[in-house]
């Protein structure tokens, strides 16, 4: 897509959003066809029911697309296929040649690096590329990066990339011998038939069920339709793989339920085809097609000889024929440099044929040139079976989602988005198929109607298929059109602007309509998701023994994994506990399933060790948080859980110091030992160093009591107590001397005792590691031309020499001056500021740029940048508290991770900025700057850093459009404000959520707080 495109996209997800919590208070509701116990084959008292829909896509979802499919990987720019990236030479032998070496090789990956590769069919090819061989994958850099360009415009019948078997065939071709017919009606949605005869098949074959159509059965549709269909037309076809045989009643198993009826009356049967190819793949690349530079684009041209629209008649960017278990993804189509219109592809984009088990995502088809009669202009063209189109999107095409025959039955159009095209089921009875969320936008509309056009009357065009919480936006005068339609189908959940469905009143043998604009708030919101989840999700273990455990698990063809066993009370002796994968966590077919199994609730204690013997012998005790005191020696009986461990500090306080309290977590069935010691009197137990603190050479020392004439060594120079001290509560804070770095013993001398403590650990006093004389760099100040939604930018006003911007930014000793002019700010300003935008690239900068001296070390983790900013003059008037010149210090550490910086307490950056400018500055400030700078030594032995790149954007004004909280900026916070005070939840009554200025706080506010933060004025 492109920017608007998804500039438009993201609104209607953000109104999708602001709608769902609009209706977050408002009852869910479920459709009758699919209540909360729903299982497949469910029918309601009159028959009707809804598909098993999720066996749609790549192995039927039971598989991830391998991201590393087995085989080589093919550079086809290297040696020996040569193929030209610039576009420049002709590309199509080189690729064809990689294409066909995987093939040779079992299957590989085809790599197309970044670049634009020229290509066109060669001789009378129907194909400009062709996969025939399975397990092969034609990979690019990605769709904005690898381009495909086809470079011919007489396209007639012809595919950009073909994907069939060298073999050919098709579902309605059966292999000689194989024809078997049904010996009972085989019914939908059953996943099994009874055939005739079951000597010729084997678990593991693939099979198509069909049958003929006859006038009986078109009959039953519509009587119209007898004469035009009868006899003439491909029949309901499934391409199924057999998983059980019983030979004495003929049953057979297939791997996906039946999708309609097979009737004996109607020749039902059973035959084998030629093989599919498999595991074909395209992916990560873009389409593109010169354009015609002819006339005669007509509706029915495409039967002219002569004419632009026969030429690129019938033509395809990509078409899968015959194959099964594939993947198309991230594959756009694109508007090649040399086409003058915006065309992107001569005609057709996608076509499923004769395929199952197909997963298209994420793509992207637009911009078709001709999109005349005889099937032109169609983007995802589906006449296959069980084949997902996920997170597809499609654009000035003639039809967008398009399905034809009857053989296109199963699949499932998810997440899909026709953008100002209509979508339609075309011809010929296209059965039991799901648009699940689809967005019809721009005035779209999906056809469901009868059609009474083409050579073979289209006719009845779909039964039995769902349309489960679609989305209409636009003008247009209905959602769905089902006039004249046949069978049982089903809209359940609309959305959007537009809501209607018409003929409804007209059609037949029923089309039934649920959740009119009640799309938000249905249960649940994807159809194919949760039937998904309900097959694949892992079962509930929880509370079984193991050998029930494993019996479901085999039920539904997983495996039974690691087991572990703990003591528990949560469960009782021999159930499980807990299991991974988690109930209801998808998994595939062999996954294993580890299991904990509880042990039941062992005996657990805690026993304590008290040292020496003479604390012992004075009265020295340990007990469980407030029980009784025990000896040494001893253990408590505990549960399971987390304890406090205390120690007598009352019995001789004049010889001996009790050790800290401890915190203990016992397991269960286990005994937690512990030792401690006490000590004599006059030895001081400095647990902690806290270290220097950010502002100087400061050191704090936490022990068990001082007195006040303590006095504390680094190495043999004394640093006394400083004022904060509090030496009897155990707290030393002194002032270290700061000409000596360096590293040295702690040694702690209280007359009080009896002698000194001496830490048994270095302590280690740096200084920064710059070294002195690095050259200072000049800065400039630098426009914003293009600001983030809610910022304003600086006027472009500084004074100009040759028509070119002058740095107004000088040195001083102290650090960087930036000088803001006043007709430099936006007329609503109320003040210039300054913060950090990514203070990970100032630590990357140091460790890259600034070399350590082997002589000197870090003296402090902070790093001071000294910026000064110059108000305007009317600021005394906008009531700051600074009008003159106001210095401001940031502090960022060199030497920590920014995602830490939360956890020091430090915040994204700690400034003073509030009682500097006043309280009209957003805290904490979200908006910065600096792009590059160095470090050096001043004349003061201080570690100054100067900018080369600085920008300054203007403070917004107190009023803002959008700002509901009035800190400055308009983003989420301020659209849950507003959505919060729609649903009656009280917000600040500081707080101004009518926006619009309405008088009253509705959508229309959300909507407007939404295109503020998008930037959509």
């Amino acid at each position: 897509m492109g920017v608007m495109d998804v500039i438009k996209t993201s609104v209607a997800a953000l109104g999708l959003m602001a709608m769902c919590a609009a209706n977050a208070s408002a009852e869910t509701w479920r459709s009758q066809y699919y209540p909360e116990d729903w299982t497949p084959g469910y029918t309601d008292d009159e028959g009707r029911f809804l598909h098993d829909f999720s066996y749609a896509g790549y192995h039927r979802g039971e598989r991830h697309i391998p991201e590393e499919p087995p085989g080589p990987v093919l550079d086809v720019t290297e040696p020996p296929y040569g193929a030209d990236p610039t576009g420049e030479a002709d590309s199509t032998a080189a690729i064809q040649a990689a294409i066909d070496d995987a093939g040779a090789e079992g299957g590989g990956v085809v790599y197309l690096p970044a670049g634009t590769y020229r290509i066109a069919p060669e001789g009378n090819n129907n194909h400009t590329l062709r996969l025939a061989e399975s397990g092969v994958v034609l990979r690019g850099d990605g769709p904005d990066a690898t381009f495909l360009f086809n470079d011919a415009v007489e396209m007639r019948g012809t595919s950009i990339i073909l994907a069939r078997p060298s073999g050919g065939g098709h579902w309605h071709q059966p292999l000689s011998g194989t024809t078997v017919a049904l010996a009972e009606e085989a019914e939908a949605p059953n996943d099994y038939v009874y055939a005739e005869d079951t000597s010729g098949l084997e678990t593991g074959d693939w099979i198509v069920l069909t049958h003929d159509v006859t006038e009986e059965f078109v009959a039953e549709h519509s009587e119209r339709l007898v004469d035009e269909w009868a006899g003439r037309l491909p029949a309901i076809a499934f391409y199924r793989q057999v998983k059980q045989i019983d030979d004495e009643t003929g049953k057979i198993t297939v791997d996906i339920p039946l999708r309609y009826d097979l009737r004996v009356r109607d020749n039902a049967r059973l035959h084998a085809v030629r093989p599919h190819l498999e595991e074909a793949g395209i992916e990560d690349l873009s389409i593109g097609n010169r354009e015609h530079p002819g006339n005669g684009f007509g509706f029915n041209d495409y039967t002219s000889p002569g004419t632009a629209a026969y030429d690129v008649h019938s033509s395809y960017a990509i078409r899968f024929n015959h194959v099964t278990n594939g993947w198309i993804r991230r594959v756009h189509t694109y508007r090649p440099e040399v086409n003058e219109g915006p065309h992107h592809l001569l005609s057709n984009m996608l076509e499923l044929q004769y395929s199952r088990g197909i997963t298209v995502q994420d793509c992207d088809f637009r911009e078709a040139q001709y999109r005349g009669g005889g099937g032109n202009g169609y983007g995802y063209v589906i006449r296959g079976n069980d084949c997902l189109i996920q997170d597809c999107y499609g654009r000035e095409l003639r039809y967008v989602f398009d399905f034809k025959s009857m053989y296109a039955n199963g699949n499932v159009i998810h997440r899909g988005v026709s953008d100002g095209t209509t979508s339609d089921f075309h011809m010929h009875l296209s059965v039991s198929n799901l648009m699940d969320n689809l967005e019809l936008l721009d005035g779209a509309f999906f056809n469901a109607r009868e059609r009474p056009h083409g050579t073979i009357d289209h006719g009845i065009t779909t039964n039995q298929s769902v349309f489960w919480n679609t989305l209409g936006e636009g003008n247009s005068n209905f959602l769905i059109d089902v006039t004249n339609q046949s069978g049982n189908s089903f809209i359940i959940g609309t959305r959007g602007e537009r809501t209607n469905v018409e003929g409804l009143d007209d059609a037949h043998m029923g089309v039934y309509y649920e959740g009119r604009d009640e799309g938000y708030t249905l249960e649940p919101q994807s159809l194919y998701e949760d039937q998904l989840q309900r097959r694949l999700g892992a079962p509930d273990l929880t509370g079984l023994t193991l050998d029930e455990a494993e019996m479901l698990l085999a039920e539904r063809d997983l495996a039974l994994g690691e087991v572990t066993y703990s003591a528990t009370d949560e469960q009782d002796e021999g159930k499980v506990v807990s299991q991974h994968p988690s109930a209801g966590e998808i998994t595939h077919p062999g996954t294993e399933s580890d299991l904990t199994v509880s042990l039941g609730l062992l005996a657990s204690s805690i026993e304590v060790m008290l040292e020496p013997a003479g604390a012992i012998e004075a009265g020295a005790r340990w007990r469980i948080e407030g029980e009784e005191w025990r000896e040494s020696a001893d253990a408590a009986d505990v549960e399971p859980g987390e304890y406090v461990v205390e120690f007598r500090d009352d019995f001789d306080p004049a010889a001996w110091l009790a050790p800290h309290s401890v915190e203990v977590s016992v397991e269960a069935g286990e005994t937690a030992q512990l030792s401690a010691a006490y000590a004599s009197f006059g030895i001081r137990e400095v647990d902690q160093l806290l270290g220097l603190s950010l502002g100087g050479n400061i050191l704090h020392v936490r022990g068990a009591g001082f007195s006040e004439d303590t006095v504390v060594y680094l190495g043999d120079a004394p640093a006394f107590l400083t004022d904060q001290s509090e030496p009897d509560e155990g707290l030393l804070v002194v002032e270290a001397p700061r000409q000596w770095p360096g590293a040295y013993d702690i040694r702690i001398e209280d007359p009080a005792a009896d002698e000194p403590y001496v830490h048994d650990e270095e302590f280690v006093y740096t200084r920064n590691p710059f070294e002195e004389g690095v050259d200072q760099f000049p800065g400039e100040m630098r426009l914003i031309q293009d600001p983030p939604p809610g910022v304003s930018a600086l006027a472009s006003s500084f004074p100009a020499e040759d028509g070119e911007l002058q740095p107004l930014e000088y040195e001083t000793p102290e650090g960087v001056v930036i000088e803001v002019p006043v007709e430099a700010l936006p007329p609503d300003a109320t003040g210039a500021y300054l913060v950090i935008h990514s203070a990970d690239r100032l630590t990357r900068l140091f460790e890259e740029t600034v070399e350590w001296p082997a002589d000197k070390t870090p003296r402090s983790p902070y790093v001071d940048v000294h910026i000064l900013v110059e108000l305007p003059d009317s600021a005394e008037e906008k009531e700051l508290t600074r009008t003159a010149a106001a210095p401001l210090t940031l502090r960022f550490p060199h030497d920590i991770a920014p995602a830490a910086w939360d956890d020091l307490g430090v915040g994204r950056m700690t400034t003073n900025l509030d009682e500097r400018f006043g309280p009209t500055l957003p805290d904490p400030p979200e908006i910065l700057l600096l792009d590059d700078a160095v470090a050096r030594f001043d004349d003061e032995d201080r570690a100054v850093v100067h900018v080369e790149s600085l920008t300054v954007y203007g403070l917004l004004g107190p009023e803002v459009p959008g700002d509901v909280n009035g800190d400055g900026v308009v983003n989420a916070s301020d659209i849950q404000l507003v959505i919060n005070e729609v649903l009656g939840i009280p917000i600040n009554p500081d707080y101004e959520p009518d926006v619009t200025g309405s008088g009253d706080v509705d959508a229309e506010d959300i909507q407007f707080v939404i295109n503020r933060v998008l930037g959509i004025q």
